[in-house]
């Protein structure tokens, strides 16, 4: 099975990546053949609706809760893979790598999530925080 490289054009399209591949038809990636697809499961009413809302990805070969390419907003997370090196894997299955250059954080220029270091913890800054 062809994967593509870089892991940032898994998933949907949203304003995190600016150069990331375009969608088609039944949301599959034009450019890799990657299946992507958004199923919400359940939303409340009121004022503040509670959503559970999980991703499949087919080039993602994690295994959930949800099962095999399916991601959902707890499955988000910040993967240090090396000393300058962090992965932020969102619920789409998308992977946004980051490089320490020793004094910022820096993803692809095409990115435009960031990522910051405090003394105690590293927090990523999406670029629309709405979407998880």
């Amino acid at each position: 099975m062809y994967h593509p490289e870089p892991a940032k054009n898994n998933g949907g399209n949203n304003p995190d990546c600016n150069g990331c591949a375009s969608t088609a038809g039944d949301q599959i990636n034009i450019a890799t053949g990657n299946k992507f697809e958004n199923a919400v499961d359940y939303l409340s009413g009121g004022p503040a609706p509670l959503l559970l809302r999980r991703s499949y990805n087919s080039f993602d070969a994690g295994v959930s809760s949800f099962g095999a390419g399916w991601r959902g907003a707890y499955s988000c997370a910040l993967i240090r893979t090396s000393a300058n090196t962090v992965d932020a894997r969102r619920d789409d299955g998308k992977v946004l790598t980051f490089t320490y250059n020793g004094a910022v954080w820096k993803a692809d220029s095409d990115v435009n999530s960031r990522l910051i270091e405090a003394s105690t913890a590293i927090e990523i800054k999406l670029a629309d925080p709405l979407i998880l």
